[in-house]
């Protein structure tokens, strides 16, 4: 079963450089996820206060629906910085790019769980990037986990501080790798927008390994007789990958309130970089969206046709 979050704000306090340096990390990969570290404090009342924001490392792994750190080179900056300055880890960032999925997915609060438990500690911090809007404006919004052992993340907003990080000089020649050969100096204010986060209009935080999934959609992604389907399920949404040959994928959002249908369907070529939202062709091809209740005339029944 699921329940709900708890609607407890929290406050995530930044320097204005590391807002610009996850902003311009974010837009090099528009259509596949990208992320890096945080490093920072704690305030008295237990609010992290980020120094410092990382890029990718160079062995880091960039997917479509997930992002996977360099492990080496986390392990390097979190000894280094701790050594150097007294920071510590205090969480990650990454991008759900275009797809328009601004809350943690369930795969998020899992590994801010094992994160937590694996390495003896209860505060964490997530930040997610969506790009926006026609002119892509890049969106940040903060996740607090108070204890992420036991619970979910809880809403927060950020509070700026000082445009650069004072210690962001001091890493010296090493900041081009720490950053990723980003100036985060040429990321301009209009580039980006500093959200809040809200509770869920319905639970998404786990409180077991199994959660409630829907037998219909189930039944339409056994009709797809196609090998190697992913399904993650995102707060209010399920996210399906299928295979469509060779590094290619349709990555399908699937809202779950009220009843099953298809919000949105990505073409990913990840040879050509090629992401494409597909739902006007479809619409304009008169093919019927997914109506796992109407299993007749089902969009579930084409999407093999067009792999």
């Amino acid at each position: 079963m699921l329940r709900r979050n708890t609607k407890v704000d929290a406050t995530v306090y930044i320097f204005r450089s590391e807002v610009q340096a996850i902003t311009g990390e974010a837009k090099r990969f528009p259509d596949i996820e990208t992320g890096g570290d945080l490093y920072g404090t704690f305030t008295h009342g237990n609010m992290p206060v980020i120094w410092l924001a990382s890029g990718p490392g160079p062995k880091a792994k960039h997917f479509p629906t997930h992002f996977e750190q360099d492990v080496r080179f986390m392990n390097h900056w979190q000894s280094r910085l701790m050594e150097e300055f007294g920071l510590q880890y205090v969480g990650s960032w990454h991008s759900h790019h275009t797809l328009s999925l601004s809350q943690p997915s369930p795969g998020d609060v899992r590994s801010a769980k094992n994160y937590a438990v694996n390495h003896s500690r209860k505060r964490t911090l997530e930040i997610i990037t969506n790009h926006e809007g026609r002119k892509m404006v890049t969106s940040l919004r903060p996740y607090f986990y108070p204890n992420a052992q036991e619970g979910g993340w809880i809403p927060a907003s950020f509070t700026t501080l000082a445009s650069e990080s004072p210690l962001r000089s001091r890493l010296g020649v090493e900041e081009v790798a720490f950053s990723n050969s980003l100036d985060w100096r040429e990321i301009s204010h209009q580039a980006y927008t500093l959200g809040a986060s809200s509770p869920p209009d319905v639970a998404d935080v786990p409180t077991s390994e199994g959660s409630d999934f829907p037998p219909e959609l189930e039944v339409a992604i056994g009709r797809l007789e196609c090998d190697g389907i992913e399904v993650e399920e995102r707060g209010d949404f399920f996210m399906l990958t299928i295979p469509a040959g060779l590094d290619r994928v349709l990555a399908v959002l699937i809202k779950n309130s009220g009843s099953l249908g298809i919000v949105q369907v990505n073409y990913i070529d990840r040879t050509s970089g090629i992401n494409e939202n597909i739902m006007s062709q479809i619409r304009q091809a008169g093919i019927p969206l997914f109506n796992p209740r109407k299993p007749t005339k089902c969009f579930e029944r084409h999407l093999c046709d067009y792999r």
